[in-house]
C-alpha cells in the first residue's frame, strides 16, 4: 500500500512539473501578443482598493505601502498572501489587467523552478462559463488537460491526474475576464470561486465597474484582496514613448512626449493613458516619417478620434499596403535576365504583381477581421466552427452538394470503366444519376450537421473496453446474421459468409456511421474537439477534416464490399463494384460531414457579397494571431482587446452601409 501511494505521489509530482513546463512554453510565446516579449513592460501602477478589499495591515502587516508597480506584483503581494486569499485585479478598459496577470503567471513559474512547492498557475477564461451548469473544478481540469494531453492517460500519471492536482492543492487558478460574463452570472461566479476553490490561490481580472462581491446565503465569505490598476500618468507615457528610440526617430517621439507632458489633461494624454494604446502607438508608427508621422494626431483634437486613428494605423501596419518585394524564385529569374530588355520588363512586372498581390491580401485580411468582429457582436470567444453559422444556410447547403456529388460521380464512372462498360449513353446516364444522388446526400448532410450544431470532431484511437467491444461486435453481428442465414439457405455456407462479411464490417467499423449518436468503432473513436486538446485552429481543423475522410472511406469500402459480395451470390460481383463504392461515398458524406469541410466552402458563399475573397479562413486566423490582432485565451481565440474589436466592427458597419448606398441608385435605375 505504501509503495502504491508513493508511486502515485511521484506520478503527481511529475504531472505538476510537466504542467508547469507546458504552461511556461505556451504563455511565454503568447506574451508577444501583449507586447511583453521584446521590450520592457509599461510601468503600470496599482493601488490597494479599500472599498472592496480587506485592510492591508490585516493581510500584509509588513508591506511597504498601498501601491506598487505591476511588474513587481508577484514579490510585493502575491507571494506573501496567506492561503486561501483571493486576489482581484480591477481596472478600466485597456489598463492591462490580462497583461498584469500574465506577468504574474510567468513570475510564479520562474519562482517554481527554484522552489517546487510553488503551485502551478492555470489560466482559465471565464467568458463562456455558466457557474450554474459547470463547476470550477471542471474548468480547471479542462484547462490542464488542454495544456498537457497526457494527463488524460492513466498509464502515465495515474488515474485522473488533472483532477487530483486540483483536489490536492497543486495548482493556482488564474481567472481572466469576469466582466465578459453575462451580468446575471457574475455574482454566482464570484460565489462559486469563493466556495469551490478551497485552499487554492485564485487571481481574477475584471473591469472596475463590473465587479461584484461574492455572497452566499447563511455563510460568511472572507473578502478578497482587491487591487486597482491606475491609468498611466503623462510623464510615464512620455518616458515610454522615447525609451528605446534613437537616431532620426527620436526627435519625432520627443516632440510628442513634450506635448503630452505640457498638456497632461489634453486629448493626446487622455488617449494614451492606457497601456493598450501606448503599445498600439509604437506598433502603428514603427518608422515615423512624412507620410506616417504621429504628430498628425495632435491636429485631431479629440481623444476618441485619436484612438480610432491609432487603431486604423495599427491595422495598416499589420496588413501593409505597400509595394512588395519579389520572392526568391522571382529574384533568381531576374538575375538571369539582368541587363536585357526582357529582364527590365520582368522586373517591372514582378514589382507590380507583387504590389497588387499584397494589396489584395491586405484587403481580404482586414475585411475578414471586420466581418468576424461584426458577427461576434458583443461576444468575445471566437471558435472557427461557428463561422459558417454567419453565412446563408441555404447557399451553404447548395454548395455542400458539390464534394458529395463529385466524389460519387467519379467513383461510379471509375467502377463502370474498370468493369469494361464503354457505352456512351450508359456513362452519361450513370454520371447524371450519380451527380443527382451525391448532391442530394450532400444537402441532407449539411442539414444534419446544421441541426446537430456543427461541433468539430476528431479521431482518437484507443483500445475498446470489454463492454465496448461486446457492443461493437453486436453492432456488426445483428444486421449480418439475417444476411448470412438467407444466403446460406439459398446458396450454401460460402455464399452466406460472403454476403454477410460486408455488413459485418460496416457494423463493426461504422455502426450507424453517425458521429452524433451511437455506432461502431468510428463513433467510439470520434471525440468532440471542444473537449479535446487539439482546440487550436490548425489542429482542430485538420482533425475534423481527417475524421470526415475516415468516415467517407469507411462507408465507401463497406458499401462496396456489401454490394460486391451480394452480387457474388448471384454470380455478378462486378455489378456491385460498379455502383456500390459511389453509393458508399454519398452515404459517407451524409453521415460524416464535419464543420471543417463547411468552413472551407464558406468563403465561396460569402466572398463576393462581403469582400472577403476566396482565401482560407483558418489561414486568416493564424495570420491575425501571429500579427498580434487576436490572442489565444485558453481554449478560444479572442481579439487583442474589446476596443480593437469594436473599431473593426464599426469599420465593417460603415462598409456595409456604403455598399447599400451605392446599390440604391442602380436599383432605382433598374426599376425605372
Amino acid at each position: 500500500m505504501n509503495l502504491l501511494f508513493r508511486r502515485r505521489r511521484e506520478g503527481l509530482d511529475t504531472a505538476a512539473h510537466h504542467l508547469a513546463t507546458e504552461s511556461g512554453r505556451f504563455w511565454g510565446a503568447e506574451k508577444g501578443v501583449y507586447d511583453l516579449d521584446d521590450k520592457p513592460s509599461i510601468p503600470v501602477q496599482w493601488i490597494w482598493d479599500h472599498r472592496f478589499s480587506r485592510p492591508r495591515d490585516e493581510v500584509l502587516p509588513e508591506s511597504d505601502g498601498d501601491s506598487g508597480v505591476v511588474g513587481d506584483l508577484y514579490t510585493q503581494v502575491y507571494s506573501r498572501l496567506p492561503d486561501p486569499t483571493r486576489l482581484v485585479l480591477l481596472g478600466h478598459a485597456g489598463t492591462g489587467k490580462s497583461a498584469a496577470m500574465l506577468l504574474l503567471l510567468l513570475a510564479a513559474l520562474d519562482d517554481r523552478e527554484e522552489n517546487p512547492e510553488v503551485r502551478v498557475p492555470v489560466w482559465i477564461t471565464l467568458s463562456s462559463w455558466n457557474p450554474h451548469e459547470r463547476r470550477l473544478r471542471e474548468l480547471a481540469v479542462e484547462a490542464m488537460e488542454w495544456l498537457v494531453p497526457h494527463l488524460r492517460k492513466d498509464s502515465v500519471y495515474g488515474p485522473a491526474a488533472a483532477a487530483r492536482l486540483f483536489d490536492e492543492g497543486r495548482v493556482a487558478l488564474f481567472l481572466d475576464g469576469l466582466d465578459e460574463m453575462p451580468k446575471e452570472l457574475r455574482k454566482a461566479a464570484m460565489t462559486a470561486v469563493a466556495t469551490e476553490a478551497g485552499a487554492l490561490p485564485v487571481v481574477i481580472t475584471c473591469r472596475s465597474g463590473e465587479y461584484v462581491r461574492p455572497t452566499a446565503p447563511g455563510r460568511k465569505i472572507v473578502a478578497p484582496v482587491v487591487l486597482q490598476l491606475r491609468p498611466l500618468q503623462a510623464d510615464t507615457v512620455a518616458l515610454y514613448l522615447t525609451k528605446g528610440n534613437a537616431g532620426a526617430d527620436l526627435p519625432v517621439w520627443q516632440n510628442l512626449a513634450d506635448h503630452i507632458v505640457a498638456h497632461p489633461g489634453g486629448p493626446m494624454a487622455r488617449a494614451l493613458q492606457t497601456p493598450l494604446y501606448v503599445s498600439l502607438m509604437h506598433a502603428a508608427y514603427p518608422e515615423p516619417g512624412p507620410e506616417h508621422d504621429p504628430a498628425e494626431l495632435l491636429a485631431l483634437g479629440d481623444h476618441d478620434k485619436i484612438q480610432e486613428t491609432v487603431v486604423d494605423q495599427f491595422l495598416d501596419r499589420v496588413y501593409p499596403d505597400a509595394p512588395g518585394i519579389p520572392g526568391p524564385s522571382d529574384e533568381r529569374r531576374r538575375d538571369t535576365l539582368r541587363g536585357s530588355r526582357r529582364g527590365r520588363w520582368w522586373a517591372r512586372a514582378t514589382r507590380r504583381i507583387s504590389a497588387w498581390n499584397l494589396a489584395r491580401r491586405r484587403r481580404r485580411g482586414l475585411r475578414f477581421l471586420e466581418w468576424t468582429a461584426f458577427h461576434l457582436g458583443e461576444g468575445t470567444d471566437l471558435r472557427w466552427w461557428q463561422i459558417p453559422n454567419w453565412a446563408s444556410p441555404d447557399r451553404l447547403a447548395g454548395m455542400c452538394m458539390v464534394p458529395a456529388a463529385l466524389s460519387t460521380t467519379v467513383l461510379c464512372l471509375f467502377g463502370v470503366l474498370v468493369t469494361g462498360e464503354r457505352s456512351t449513353i450508359l456513362l452519361i446516364g450513370i454520371a447524371l444519376a450519380a451527380w443527382g444522388l451525391g448532391g442530394l446526400f450532400g444537402v441532407l448532410a449539411f442539414n444534419q450537421l446544421h441541426r446537430a450544431g456543427g461541433r468539430p470532431l476528431g479521431m482518437r484511437l484507443r483500445k475498446p473496453t470489454a463492454a465496448e467491444a461486446r457492443y461493437v461486435l453486436g453492432k456488426g453481428l445483428m444486421p449480418a446474421a439475417p444476411f448470412f442465414y438467407g444466403a446460406y439457405l439459398a446458396k450454401g455456407v460460402l455464399a452466406g459468409l460472403g454476403a454477410s462479411l460486408g455488413i459485418f464490417f460496416l457494423g463493426v467499423v461504422g455502426g450507424d456511421l453517425t458521429p452524433h449518436g451511437e455506432g461502431g468503432l468510428l463513433a467510439l473513436w470520434s471525440q468532440p474537439l471542444t473537449d479535446d486538446t487539439r482546440i487550436t485552429v490548425p489542429r482542430s481543423y485538420r482533425g475534423d477534416w481527417l475524421r470526415t475522410v475516415y468516415v467517407v472511406l469507411t462507408a465507401t469500402i463497406a458499401t462496396g464490399l456489401v454490394t460486391a459480395f451480394a452480387g457474388a451470390v448471384e454470380g455478378g460481383a462486378s455489378t456491385g463494384l460498379r455502383y456500390g463504392c459511389g453509393i458508399g461515398a454519398a452515404m459517407g458524406w451524409l453521415l460524416g460531414l464535419g464543420p471543417a469541410v463547411v468552413l472551407r466552402i464558406t468563403p465561396v458563399v460569402v466572398s463576393r457579397r462581403h469582400g472577403l475573397g476566396y482565401g482560407s479562413f483558418t489561414r486568416h486566423l493564424r495570420t491575425a494571431h501571429r500579427l498580434k490582432v487576436i490572442r489565444q485565451a485558453g481554449v478560444v481565440y479572442q481579439f487583442r482587446h474589446t476596443a480593437l474589436q469594436a473599431r473593426l466592427r464599426s469599420r465593417y458597419e460603415a462598409f456595409t452601409s456604403s455598399s447599400r448606398d451605392s446599390e440604391r441608385p442602380a436599383l432605382a435605375e433598374r426599376c425605372d
